[in-house]
């Protein structure tokens, strides 16, 4: 695999056998993603194996299917192209077998595969990176269902890559999901960022016990400790302290950046929150440049590392990378919120859309294209049998 691309990388992992496009010494077979997925279905029912499912419906994502019928019939249309990487003797299965085994397919199982192939694209480890965790409602699926599905989500703010996912039935069950989340990847010396609704005791050590470092909202949620953390702040000096100022769509935003010590004589619980070291308070400012109204926001933060003012600064500020470039793209570029599927069918598919997010931004399309939006990437892809060649082989078709 050395001084391959990772495109390489992505068929490896993509494929459970070699195309005739490469040489066997261009896999490293060790990687191939889906060998460890174990196939809930009978024997008698496993007509279309596995990997060609998965396969054949994550490729038609990256060309713009988003349900059943649409990747059954974009697989029928690129039959010949899909086979430059897997047999498909028996041809592509209906939509209604795409639903099937997807409904049936166990999550656990799934993300098991997703993780992996996360971290092989980010490398050998988290460490010194920025990994926000954060809920999301699939409205599609709810609306299907009739019932809600909340998806909770870690996304590699650095790398700009999702990370990993957990459902649950209800946002209050957030706070449980997020250690099944945690421990579920290896976050030693990266910080986690999470919102105040994650700002748990039990949470805080985990992340602690995992030799991470935890960086806390703390809104009226925690009103005792949202009371004691004003306090601190009002009377006592910040022992480092960074500015700065950003000005587009005709707003100017001043952000200010505050760090204290963790003073046990004014946050009564301090000894519950593992590894407390210091307090983060950040004003942001906005100014409407034509009205001239100013609107002021403060936050605060609870951290069991020590970093300074400028590094909290922009962690606070790249914790919303997750709804900009994670759940924004989502919804915008691969609709998530538009499809309705339902139960472990959902949960797979949001699986399938993130894993499409990840290949998409992990591939070189040129200096140009690099430039261009994810739909606009995706949109290239749909139209271009050349592009989606050079993102699947690493090669042009041959003139």
């Amino acid at each position: 695999m050395h001084g391959k691309p990772k495109q390489f990388a992505i068929l490896a992992y993509l494929c459970n056998s070699t195309s005739s496009y490469f040489a066997k010494e261009d896999i490293n077979m060790e990687l191939v993603f889906f060998k460890d997925i174990k196939d809930p279905r009978v024997d008698r029912t496993k007509k279309y194996p596995l990997d060609e499912l998965i396969f054949s419906a994550l490729v038609a994502i990256w060309s713009g299917a988003r349900s059943w019928y649409e990747i059954a019939e974009f697989a029928e249309d690129k039959l010949q192209l899909l086979k430059e990487f897997l047999p498909f003797t028996n041809g592509i299965p209906s939509h209604d077998t795409y639903n099937r085994f997807f409904s049936i397919l166990p999550e656990e199982e799934f993300e098991k595969a997703f993780i992996s192939f996360a971290e092989y694209l980010i490398g050998d480890s988290l460490e010194g990176k920025l990994i926000n965790l954060d809920g999301k409602q699939m409205r599609g699926a709810t609306k299907a269902s009739d019932g809600i599905i909340h998806i909770v989500a870690a996304w590699c703010a650095d790398c700009k890559l999702s990370l990993g996912q957990v459902s649950v039935d209800d946002k209050s069950n957030e706070i449980t999901a997020i250690p099944l989340l945690l421990n579920k990847l290896n976050i030693k010396k990266a910080e986690v960022s999470i919102d105040a609704l994650g700002t748990q005791t039990e949470i805080a050590k985990l992340i602690n016990d995992k030799q991470g470092f935890y960086l806390l909202a703390v809104k009226d949620n925690q009103k005792s400790l949202h009371d004691e953390l004003k306090e601190l702040c009002c009377n006592y000096k910040p022992i480092d302290v960074d500015n700065e100022i950003d000005s587009y769509s005709g707003k100017v935003i001043q952000r200010k950046c505050e760090v204290f010590k963790a003073n046990p004589k004014v946050i009564t619980t301090s000894s519950r929150w593992a590894g407390l070291k210091q307090v983060i308070k950040v004003t942001c400012t906005t100014t409407n440049k034509a009205s001239g109204e100013t609107v002021e926001d403060i936050r605060y933060y609870i951290v069991n590392s020590k970093f300074d003012a400028a590094h909290y600064l922009a962690s606070t500020k790249n914790h919303w990378s997750i709804e900009n470039d994670c759940h924004w793209q989502l919804d915008i570029s691969f609709n998530e919120d538009e499809t309705r599927k339902t139960k472990n069918s959902a949960k797979n598919f949001s699986r399938l859309l993130r894993f499409a997010l990840n290949c998409v931004r992990s591939v070189d399309f040129g200096e140009k294209r690099n430039k261009s939006s994810v739909k606009s990437r995706c949109f290239a892809l749909s139209n271009s049998k050349d592009l989606l060649m050079k993102l699947l082989y690493n090669k042009a078709i041959e003139k």
